[in-house]
């Protein structure tokens, strides 16, 4: 298993590939200039989409991976979402990029968030939770 520096999955230019760095103090210069205050991070559709991809699709399926259990694709699909779940991620577009924190992309995707208001529970959308939770990636970044 590589470092927590290597092999950081990437999205860009709608193709997921993977980016190294040197060392772990290289990492960190990396994540540090790309850390905003809360409301400046001028996310946009694309982040939107690519952030809550793996909860929009299990939204829309009822499941998150199509693929017969135990198949290769199964496999193959589980064991790329835990490098997702254990690295982060990055999106490139155009002249912005972000890092997904590990645990705000596990978050996002996996756990179930509700939102409790006069003792009733409403399930928000996840376009909403983007928005409405997006202080949380300031918080995870720290």
């Amino acid at each position: 298993m590589s470092e927590i520096y290597q092999d950081i999955p990437t999205y860009e230019n709608e193709e997921w590939t993977t980016t190294s760095f040197e060392s772990r103090e290289d990492f960190s210069n990396f994540i540090r200039d790309l850390f905003k205050e809360p409301g400046q991070y001028k996310f946009n559709e694309l982040t939107n989409q690519v952030f809550i991809s793996e909860s929009t699709k299990f939204k829309k399926d009822g499941v998150y991976c199509t693929a017969p259990f135990k198949s290769r694709d199964f496999i193959n699909y589980w064991d790329d979402q835990k490098v997702k779940c254990r690295k982060g991620i990055i999106i490139k577009d155009k002249d912005s990029t972000w890092f997904l924190a590990r645990e705000y992309y596990m978050w996002l995707n996996f756990l179930p968030i509700f939102e409790f208001r006069y003792d009733k529970t409403y399930s928000l959308e996840c376009s909403q939770l983007v928005k409405k939770y997006k202080g949380c990636l300031w918080f995870f970044q720290e």
